[in-house]
């Protein structure tokens, strides 16, 4: 078991309770957050070793927020992968990294595809970090 914290952010219902499911069963403690608000409250008491977050959020865009993370005591170095399956240009691809996102994971994707994502960015420092873009299978 990892015992890592995974900060996950996503509007969509269904897909939070999924992706945190399995995010647990592969031994991460997971905050599962449906709101940008939400994660902002909740983020510097959960000390998340990484975020994940929807870049199309309901009430708020996922680049803002990962700008108000960064912002957050203590997590202004936690990695961060977005996840999107609509943000796919160059132009967003330069955007997540001006907000410091390190990758992307392009929706739809399979669990074990963000666990493999979280893994290697969790295992590299912050120098080692370089950007990925990770499609989907």
């Amino acid at each position: 078991m990892t015992g890592r914290k995974i900060l996950i952010v996503d509007d969509d219902r269904d897909f939070l309770r999924e992706l945190g499911e399995a995010l647990r069963l592969s031994g991460y403690e997971v905050l599962p957050c449906r709101e940008a608000k939400e994660a902002v409250r909740f983020s510097p008491l959960f000390r998340p070793d990484l975020a994940l977050l929807d870049l199309k959020l309901a009430h708020e865009s996922g680049f803002r927020l990962a700008g108000e993370i960064r912002k957050l005591p203590g997590l202004e170095r936690v990695p961060i992968i977005a996840m999107t399956g609509c943000f796919t240009s160059r132009e967003h691809e330069m955007m997540m990294r001006f907000c410091g996102m390190s990758a992307c994971l392009i929706k739809p994707f399979p669990a074990s595809l963000a666990a493999e994502a979280i893994e290697k960015h969790l295992a590299a420092g912050p120098g080692e970090r370089s950007w990925q873009a990770i499609p989907s299978v």
